[in-house]
């Protein structure tokens, strides 16, 4: 008669490391901080989009220099924060 290596209902892996409610909570706060920091860029590229729609921009090329510069590097930092942030999440809350 064969005797069980493994009993029935247990898992061979090793056991995972629990994530801390203070890391996780910590996580969250980034991604509020991130969200909150897109939507005002988002208010920016409104703004610009309507000024140049009402042609009440000065200046089209000052538009875009505040489009490239306001809006699409703050999003490029926001991005690499969310990378960041959710890196620290896949590997189980580390900081």
């Amino acid at each position: 008669m064969a005797i069980r290596k493994n009993k029935p209902g247990r898992s061979t892996r090793p056991p995972q490391k629990p994530k801390t409610p203070s890391k996780l909570k910590a996580a969250l706060a980034d991604l509020l901080e991130v969200r909150q920091r897109l939507e005002l860029v988002k208010a920016r590229a409104y703004v610009c989009a309507k000024a140049l729609d009402e042609q009440n921009a000065e200046s089209d090329k000052e538009v875009a220099l505040v489009l490239r510069r306001d809006v699409g590097d703050e999003i490029d930092r926001q991005l690499e924060n969310l990378y960041r942030i959710s890196g620290r999440l896949r590997q189980g809350g580390a900081s």
